[in-house]
């Protein structure tokens, strides 16, 4: 939103530099604690409880945005680390203020939702919807998933969607609602960018598609055919109910009939 982009202009000094770094340090002090002897009463002590934080527990309102996401000390670790990759990416592109109002904002809106509902919800979400942010800036950023197989972020960007949706339509009410605020904010942050990518996206179709329609035209009234097949010669002009293909696998992208598109030597 563009008010948001002047806010955090006019207001860029109270931004919080290297934001994730505070948040991966919590969220690993939160685990140590729960490591601790009496680590189980420790942990409770630190979610969220509406009466317990009436009664003068007030810490609980910071500490249950840090739960880690994980028990299991390796995958936390990866976990964490991956946070910090995608946060420091993301203040690249936003700045540390912008950054700090997404995230304040998004754990604002999840303990709103605790207080009217009064359901122990955590930060995972606003975590993750990180990861959405990072692959709509970096589409074509590769991975290695598992260690081994190459990956585009995009598509795992999609498997995320696909979670919070999921969980979104299978998790209890009011326990569902982590996901859409977490959502929520992402969209709000990014409906701008959306509604260039399609409207530009569409120009781009139109202006090619009359650009291959100019083609088409000039080539037919030199030559007479659109069409000719690069092995036989066979044209549409020859065979007008013939069904010609291009091969992108062929350098020059060339055009065969149906009898010759799985039948030839590609051209390198």
């Amino acid at each position: 939103m563009k008010f948001i982009d002047r806010f955090c202009y006019k207001y860029k000094r109270f931004g919080i530099k290297n934001l994730m770094r505070y948040v991966i340090g919590l969220n690993a002090l939160v685990f140590v604690l729960s490591l601790m002897p009496n680590g189980d009463v420790i942990y409770q002590g630190l979610l969220f409880d509406r009466a317990a934080i009436f009664s003068g527990e007030i810490w609980r309102v910071v500490t249950c945005l840090f739960i880690p996401p994980s028990t299991n000390i390796l995958f936390l670790f990866f976990a964490l680390y991956f946070y910090y990759i995608i946060g420091r990416a993301i203040e690249a592109e936003w700045g540390s203020m912008k950054l700090t109002v997404y995230y304040v904002l998004s754990c604002l809106l999840t303990l709103t939702v605790c207080f009217v509902f009064d359901v122990s919800l955590t930060a995972t979400y606003v975590n993750l919807s990180l990861f959405m942010a990072f692959a709509t800036f970096y589409p074509d950023f590769q991975m290695l998933l598992f260690f081994v197989i190459p990956i585009k972020i995009k598509y795992l960007a999609m498997v995320d969607a696909g979670f919070f949706l999921w969980n979104i339509v299978t998790t209890p009410f009011p326990y569902n609602l982590a996901p859409v605020v977490a959502m929520g904010a992402y969209l709000a942050f990014f409906y701008e960018y959306y509604v260039r990518f399609f409207k530009t996206r569409g120009r781009v179709r139109k202006s090619a598609s009359s650009y291959r329609q100019n083609v088409r035209e000039t080539r037919q009234a030199q030559t007479g055919y659109v069409h000719k097949c690069a092995v036989c010669g066979k044209t549409d002009r020859d065979d007008p109910s013939e069904e010609f293909r291009y091969c992108s696998v062929c350098t020059d992208y060339a055009c065969y009939c149906s009898k010759h598109i799985f039948n030839h030597e590609h051209h390198k």
